[in-house]
């Protein structure tokens, strides 16, 4: 295995040199986002192994064809939703030099235009850029054009595009809500990926909102961490289309915010013409039921921050005390200081209390830091679907279940470190995925078990590379990790949310 890492981090950099290339061109070459994850994966194992040219040559070519483009495109599109256009032209201006493909041309420049309107109360560039638009029958030009209508809030001009999205918005801001709701299936087919869900989820806030899913909205607009007033200004919407006044006090609030002046004005636009209760039939419900599984499901499975998972923080914190006390003792290499303060010695130490103190002590900065992210990371996600309860019972267990794993499966020598339980968390996250009532049987679920089972398979063939790596204690946790995830919503069943019809 180990001899054929260089030939696949040298074919991983070509495919991505290529990608690069091509996208120059202006194409748009498929199953990039593959050869770009292998690439990466390839390069980290090559830095591990000290090939640090294949190393450099992979990560800077993922960085400059794949991630940096893709990063400030999600951003700048994030930007506009906020109502923040000059920032998001400057980034889509550097995306359209690092991938020039027709969907991104004049994005920039239209943004602009729109900070110009809003900002700098200058609406000259946005009435020139409106008339060359008119005068152009290309497909891209009516493309723009739409979005420069929805952004103006020329709502009877953006109902004859051909762009879904908008057009089901337009439905719903000019009192057709049913009509809108359901346009909005059309965005959401059974089998979606995950660049087609993380752009069609914005898109879903409107058709919640206008259909009175308060609740939904206030999950999705979580998942993409839409800022306070956007949050408060569809908030406000969502309530006072399931008849609760208080969602025009939240909307009078936005409306007198200086910070952002376009937020404001749609804000003082919805307070001119605001939504109302409507009776939706059997078909529209189904689309909002359906819409609204998928926001508490990105809520449930979004990234979190430690901050917000004070217990998740506090279990990294005891490993950098442990790793201190290692330190003070005499080395945080140092094989009889680690086995002096409780690692695992296979072959020797028999059922003790080392089978939970191995999960605390680690080999140097590299172990302990690569411990440490896999546990912010993987720790809030088991926290928000099992609760602080189910966190602690899911690290334990596959920590003990990991040290009996090496006790009597792996090979002889001293073991140490928080990989079985960092393992069971992503156990527990499968688990998590597949049965919470807020992710089962959604497509954000299967996107997500998608992504999770590829990890575990470029975390085997790590196992098996790397003698360093101990395969007996990540099988052990990850195992243990999954049963008492599943265990604990059996017994436990997180209470799935009402649906507000």
């Amino acid at each position: 295995m180990l001899e054929l890492l260089p030939s696949l981090v040298w074919a991983c950099a070509a495919g991505n040199a290529l990608t690069l290339v091509m996208r120059a061109r202006g194409h748009r070459p498929a199953g990039n986002p593959i050869v770009a994850a292998v690439g990466l994966v390839a390069a980290i194992l090559a830095l591990v192994l000290e090939h640090q040219g294949f190393a450099v040559c992979t990560v800077a070519l993922f960085a400059v064809g794949v991630w940096l483009p893709g990063r400030l495109m999600v951003t700048a599109f994030r930007l506009v939703q906020q109502g923040e256009y000059g920032k998001a032209a400057r980034r889509m201006a550097v995306v359209e030099r690092l991938r020039p493909l027709p969907q991104n041309r004049g994005l920039s420049a239209a943004w602009r235009t729109l900070d110009d309107f809003y900002v700098r109360r200058d609406p000259q560039p946005l009435q020139a850029l409106l008339e060359r638009l008119r005068a152009d029958p290309s497909l891209d030009g009516a493309g723009l054009l739409a979005m420069l209508a929805a952004h103006t809030r020329d709502w009877a001009s953006a109902a004859h595009v051909g762009a879904t999205d908008l057009h089901a918005r337009a439905l719903c801001e000019l009192g057709q809500v049913e009509a809108g709701i359901e346009a909005f299936a059309r965005l959401w087919p059974r089998k979606m990926g995950w660049n087609a869900l993380r752009q069609a989820r914005p898109m879903s806030v409107a058709a919640l909102a206008f259909g009175g899913r308060a609740s939904a909205v206030a999950a999705a607009l979580r998942a993409s961490r839409s800022p306070p007033a956007v949050a408060a200004l569809w908030l406000g919407t969502a309530e006072l289309a399931a008849g609760d006044e208080a969602g025009r006090r939240r909307i009078e609030a936005v409306a007198h915010d200086p910070v952002n002046p376009a937020i404001a004005a749609a804000a003082a636009a919805r307070l001119a013409n605001p939504p109302t209760p409507h009776p939706l039939g059997a078909s529209a419900l189904a689309v909002l039921d359906d819409l609204a599984k998928e926001a508490h499901a990105a809520d449930l499975l979004r990234a979190r921050s430690p901050r917000t998972s004070p217990l998740s923080a506090a279990l990294a914190i005891s490993m950098l005390l442990v790793f201190a006390l290692e330190a003070q003792q005499g080395g945080i290499e140092s094989l009889p200081v680690l086995r002096r303060l409780g690692a695992l010695l296979v072959g020797v130490d028999g059922p003790s209390w080392r089978l939970l103190t191995y999960g605390w002590l680690h080999y140097g900065w590299l172990h302990l830091g690569t411990n440490v992210v896999m546990l912010l990371l993987l720790a809030p996600m088991v926290e928000a679907a099992l609760g602080r309860a189910g966190l602690v019972g899911v690290w334990l267990a596959s920590v003990l279940g990991g040290g009996l794993s090496i006790l009597y499966l792996g090979s002889e020598g001293l073991t140490m470190g928080a990989s079985g339980g960092a393992m069971g968390l992503l156990g527990a996250v499968v688990m998590g995925i597949a049965l919470h009532p807020d992710s089962r049987g959604t497509r954000t679920a299967r996107v997500g078990l998608r992504v999770v089972l590829m990890a575990l398979v470029l975390q085997v063939a790590a196992d098996l590379s790397l003698a360093q790596v101990s395969a007996a204690g990540h099988l052990g946790g990850l195992l243990t990790g999954a049963a008492v995830g599943a265990l604990w919503l059996r017994l436990r069943p997180a209470r799935r949310r009402e649906v507000a019809r």
